[in-house]
């Protein structure tokens, strides 16, 4: 069975009207994940978080249910190596990092400060650390927040039967618009130094209802293939995903080559999740 932590409630706009029969609304649900940064606080640091990620064996932003593994086992304690969902508030630009780590202000007291964004820090920041799965190669979360939320999927090992569940789906809709997504700093720099032409990484939108998918929307945050590697995003980029029309569930899927990758790094960055809503009862 799976288990939803209810972390926070969204923002939203709505139309609602009341009578003797039962109750009616229609809003746009507008997910930014803000408040779920208190997850950092309520779990202990440990095996659950690290520095700035964190997972929970499930939550909810809205009517919008959040899986990973542990959702569906619900038997063992949320890592961050468990496939799906993790929150996460790293955000630094590759190149920065890459130029820290490059020139070796790497914890040993150098002039580490530049963080991209008019910002600073210590000067003792290990910087290759900050070069982590959960990191986004931005300075900012996709609605502009220097400090704000986002969500990293994790597709490696193990994933759940489905990523995200419109929870109200017995007595509504849930229509699907868009949403941004971005590379991780660790893809970035992978696809910055080591890739060659015909390593890729493309993430797939799926939707689904009542067993059948609605339909998928594909986008590449990097090609090689046709020698072209100036192809690497690393600005958030907002997905049209209204093809998905009405849905149930909504998964992703990452497809990459990556040739000379010593690791897995099937992860990537998403945030602003928009849909329109409809209940009634």
């Amino acid at each position: 069975m799976k288990k939803i932590f209810p972390l926070i409630v969204t923002a939203m706009f709505a139309v609602s009207c009341f009578n003797d029969v039962g109750y009616e609304a229609s809003y746009t649900l507008y997910s930014t994940y803000d408040g779920t940064e208190q997850v950092f606080t309520d779990l202990a640091q440990g095996s659950a978080a690290a520095d700035s990620a964190a997972a929970v064996s499930g939550f909810s932003f809205g009517p919008i249910a959040y899986y990973n593994t542990v959702s569906q086992e619900g038997s063992m304690p949320p890592k961050l190596s468990d496939g799906g969902w993790i929150i996460s508030t790293s955000n630094y630009p590759i190149d920065i990092l890459l130029s820290h780590v490059n020139s070796g202000n790497s914890g040993d007291g150098g002039d580490g400060s530049d963080t991209g964004d008019g910002g600073t820090v210590s000067p003792s920041v290990d910087w290759q650390s900050k070069l982590t799965d959960y990191c986004v190669s931005d300075t900012t979360d996709a609605a502009g927040g220097s400090n704000g939320v986002f969500l990293v999927y994790n597709g490696n090992g193990a994933t759940p039967e489905h990523d995200m569940e419109f929870l109200q789906s017995t007595i509504g809709t849930c229509t699907v618009s868009s949403c941004a997504i971005n590379t991780t700093a660790k893809v970035a720099k992978y696809f910055k130094t080591e890739a060659v032409q015909g390593d890729y990484f493309k993430v797939i939108v799926t939707g689904h209802l009542n067993g059948n998918s609605t339909g998928s929307v594909e986008y590449c945050l990097a090609d090689y293939r046709s020698g072209n590697l100036d192809s690497l995003k690393t600005e958030w980029k907002t997905l049209n995903l209204s093809k998905l029309g009405n849905v149930q569930y909504v998964d992703f899927d990452i497809e990459s080559v990556m040739t000379n990758a010593s690791e897995a790094l099937k992860y990537f960055c998403m945030d602003n999740f928009i849909a329109s809503i409809h209940v009634k009862q």
